[in-house]
């Protein structure tokens, strides 16, 4: 498509997938160099085993992470960050310095608002 729908859900998708609460620490704690099941779950331990199992898959599937199953005896499958999810992480980064730069600035102006906007209801 060439009037910019193509782009406007690609973004949505996106954000869609980030939206899920643990997508970003998961991929915080692989970045950190957990790339075993059991790292993963200690570096993020409020993480249940099924959304732990769950979250992984999504990423997978995802084309963010891989998944190695050396089908050895104790089983070892280690994970992976891609490309894509390289990628990712950076802008993920990014956006976490715009928070640090402009995060004081975002309470001011809604702190600001809000005493302006009484009839506000948040």
């Amino acid at each position: 498509m060439t009037d910019g729908t193509s782009s406007t859900v690609s973004a949505a998708s996106a954000i869609a997938m980030l939206s899920d609460k643990w997508v970003i620490e998961v991929l915080h704690a692989l970045r950190d160099g957990q790339n075993r099941y059991g790292a993963i779950q200690r570096a993020i331990p409020d993480i249940t085993k099924k959304m732990l199992t769950q979250t992984l898959r999504r990423l997978e599937r995802n084309g963010l992470i891989n998944r190695t199953d050396y089908e050895e005896v104790p089983p070892r499958v280690e994970y992976s960050v891609t490309p894509a999810g390289d990628a990712l992480i950076l802008q993920l980064t990014q956006m976490c310095e715009w928070s640090k730069a402009y995060f004081e600035d975002v309470e001011r102006a809604r702190s600001t608002y809000d005493a302006n906007n009484t009839s506000w209801v948040r």
